[in-house]
């Protein structure tokens, strides 16, 4: 009975799977950046004639579209079933950006002649001013907010962070707008990222996870290189990696340039000194005014930036392997302890057999089903007109008789 009912799970044992093994001949190419230069063929050094031309024209675009949520990956390619890629650094951007709704400064201004208006500054701990407005027509009834962003330039050449602004949302349609307020100062700074965990599989990007490390600016390169090229270093101790990393000074104004345009609201001006006139002339960023969550769109457009970043011209190329699906034979050894637990416990029945015949005295015979369903052949073993008769003397003295003819 035992054997009826593990029959069916030895099957278990070999299994026809998919497996993922090395491509002969095949590889993925991981591109990653110490150095970012887009400097063009040609193009002299910093100090003769002013770069008038776009350094890397599609990373306005990248921001454009991360900014609406269609985050750019990178530009990777497995020529197989999947690509493995290991631990890799480059160099790139982070954003990071804190809710100060309730430390703002607020000076509102109001006045009502035929339509009810309303301004208000929101000033910063960090110093930045967020204008507000909101007017209803009595004819209308129609009630305007406003989101806007106050932009602040870089502290210096050499500093990591890229862009620092102040961002506002009023998304209230109550004459008390103002309580529907939500502002954030925003930073988006130049850093060192440790990818980890990525990979692809059937021709789909898995993106893992971007550490950032901070990166200090070091004035000199030990290396002679050129003087356009700004070299940081990260000291960080949790760092195992090459800790020197270089963009050249064009495209780190290009970069802050790209995402001064991408998050500043339209107006033609933009720092602290911003009019309310001003203001009210701008129009809204409706991708960040529809954001549902401003700090996750801003890590968006940072990624996008580091994407790009990881291909550019100087980058350095990793040969990857590339992993192929085959159809293997897999032996699960597990399974075979059912038909290993069958044979032990047959030996144990055996040996419980052995036991009790020896001790009833009985004598030793072959397990056969013969002399039971074939009574008729058992027959010639006994005398003749002699009929079986099932008591316990006579099964003794016929097994022996049925042993002694079965074993000859």
């Amino acid at each position: 009975m035992i054997a009826v009912g593990t029959d069916p799970f030895t099957q278990q044992i070999i299994s026809f799977e998919t497996n993922l093994v090395p491509l002969d001949g095949g590889s993925s190419q991981l591109k990653t950046s110490q150095v970012y230069d887009w400097r063009l063929e040609g193009e002299p050094y910093p100090g003769g004639v002013t770069f008038k031309k776009p350094r890397d024209i599609p990373l306005g675009r990248a921001v454009s579209l991360a900014l609406y949520s269609a985050l750019e990956l990178p530009d990777l390619s497995c020529p197989g079933s999947a690509c493995r890629y290991p631990q890799f650094v480059s160099i790139g951007t982070t954003s990071t950006c804190q809710d100060v709704t309730a430390l703002v400064q607020e000076n509102c201004t109001s006045a009502n002649n035929g339509i009810r208006s309303e301004v208000c500054t929101f000033t910063t701990p960090g110093g930045f001013d967020i204008y507000g407005s909101s007017s209803h027509a009595g004819m209308w009834g129609n009630l305007q907010t406003r989101f806007n962003t106050t932009i602040g330039s870089r502290n210096s050449p050499y500093d990591t962070k890229l862009l620092r602004f102040g961002v506002g949302r009023f998304p209230s349609e109550t004459y008390n707008w103002t309580e529907g307020k939500l502002i954030y100062e925003c930073t988006f700074e130049l850093v060192a990222l440790e990818y980890t965990n990525w990979n692809i599989t059937n021709a789909t990007i898995h993106p893992g996870s971007a550490t950032p490390y901070h990166l200090n600016f070091t004035d000199s390169d030990p290396a002679g290189g050129p003087s356009e090229i700004n070299w940081y270093t990260t000291t960080d101790p949790a760092y195992s990696h090459d800790r020197k990393f270089g963009i050249n000074v064009l495209d780190l104004t290009h970069i802050s340039a790209v995402l001064d345009a991408a998050v500043k609201s339209g107006s033609s001006n933009s720092g602290n000194n911003q009019g309310v006139q001003a203001f009210l002339a701008e129009s809204v960023n409706l991708a960040l005014y529809n954001s549902p969550d401003i700090p996750a769109t801003m890590k968006n457009i940072s990624a996008a930036i580091s994407y790009r970043m990881l291909g550019g011209p100087n980058a350095t190329i990793t040969e990857v392997p590339v992993l192929n699906q085959e159809i293997v034979i897999a032996i699960r050894w597990v399974w075979i302890s059912l038909p290993a637990a069958l044979v032990i416990i047959t030996c144990l029945f055996l040996l419980i057999i052995v036991y009790r015949t020896n001790k009833q005295e009985h004598l030793i015979w072959k397990s056969s089903l013969t002399p039971l369903l074939l009574s008729q052949e058992s027959y010639p073993v006994l005398n003749a007109g002699q009929k079986p008769l099932w008591t316990r003397t006579y099964l003794k003295a016929r097994t022996a008789e049925v042993v002694n003819h079965l074993t000859k």
